[in-house]
């Protein structure tokens, strides 16, 4: 008898401690590389000459797992580069793999190392393409991992705060805040402070306090291709012919102009732009300023010339919104021709 109540508080054991891992919050780590993920060239910790890349997302977050009592940690290197040399099809990659773990129910919080160069641009096309069912949260660092005073493994300890906070948004964490996604943007080249707009709240020693932010309009992942959009700047003192080139683009379906102040347009170069707009090219009117409104109809531009505001978007965000929105238009109509 004492045999038999033995092995049965061993099975109830099992199983209590089977249920209690089961429950464990489960956290997945998708690795992109970085400066999060480098190493210097010449093996100095004071040098800021670095190779991205270097350091897998496995390595990463190995110092920072024990630091959550009760955790499951997951990691997955979905490419591992300079984000200046990230592509379209890195992007869509990655936009896929963070799908998948989005609607995997086991998963508590998607946390993505990436560069800083390109951070905005990334979050953002999965802001608009990824409904979060849990929190996504972008992270990197602005020195690499075998710095002096590096910033990467407190700000991973940070995302990861957030990500088990539960709130589900796509968000930036860096240097203790949070950001939303939509209005991120990096304002400093080399400070680790380098991060600014649309911040949501704080990290400080772990404890999360923020606000939110969705999106008005979700996306699909597109294809392998999406239709082509570029961007053009503005300048004092700009040719009448600095963007003629653009005429003879016959593939280019969309163009966002980095205009002066609110969106102003160089009015030798308004002729161009109405050319565009009435061969059905799309013109998106932004700013080089990296913050504040494109007011709609700003010196009648959008009257004169068949153009759209940006609004809060900066250029960069806006050629990703345009080029989901044309992509999102050309399904539509392949559909109906079907």
């Amino acid at each position: 008898m004492n045999m038999i109540k033995s092995l049965l508080m061993i099975v109830v054991l099992t199983i209590g401690l089977a249920t209690a891992f089961a429950n464990k919050p489960e956290v997945i780590v998708l690795g992109t590389g970085g400066t999060i993920s480098a190493v210097s060239d010449s093996g100095s910790n004071t040098s800021s000459i670095y190779t991205a890349g270097k350091v897998s997302v496995l390595d990463l977050i190995k110092p920072i797992t024990s630091k959550f009592t009760g955790v499951k940690f997951k990691a997955e290197q979905v490419f591992n580069k300079d984000s200046g040399n990230i592509t379209y099809k890195d992007i869509r990659d990655l936009a896929l793999v963070v799908k998948k773990y989005n609607d995997d129910k086991n998963i508590r919080a998607i946390v993505i190392t990436h560069g800083t160069d390109t951070m905005q641009e990334t979050a953002y096309f999965l802001f608009l393409t990824i409904q979060p069912k849990k929190p996504i949260v972008i992270v990197g660092s602005m020195r690499s991992s075998d710095q002096l005073s590096s910033d990467g493994a407190m700000n991973l300890y940070d995302a990861i705060s957030v990500g088990l906070s539960g709130h589900k948004h796509v968000m930036v964490v860096m240097n203790d805040n949070i950001y939303s996604a939509k209005y991120v943007q990096k304002m400093n080249t080399t400070n680790v402070d380098a991060f600014k707009q649309g911040r949501l709240g704080t990290v400080t020693d772990g404890k999360v306090e923020f606000f939110t932010y969705h999106p008005e309009k979700y996306y699909k992942i597109p294809g392998e291709s999406v239709p082509k959009v570029v961007i053009a700047s503005t300048w004092e003192g700009m040719p009448s012919d600095s963007l003629d080139y653009l005429l003879e683009d016959k593939g280019l379906k969309g163009l966002v102009v980095a205009g002066l102040g609110d969106g102003n347009i160089p009015s030798d170069v308004w002729s161009v732009i109405s050319k565009l707009t009435k061969k059905g090219v799309v013109v998106i009117r932004s700013s080089r300023v990296p913050s504040g409104e494109n007011t709609y109809n700003y010196n009648n531009l959008d009257d004169k010339l068949g153009t759209i505001p940006s609004y809060f978007m900066t250029p960069d965000k806006a050629r990703i919104k345009l080029e989901l929105e044309l992509n999102n238009q050309n399904t539509s109509s392949s559909k109906a021709k079907k």
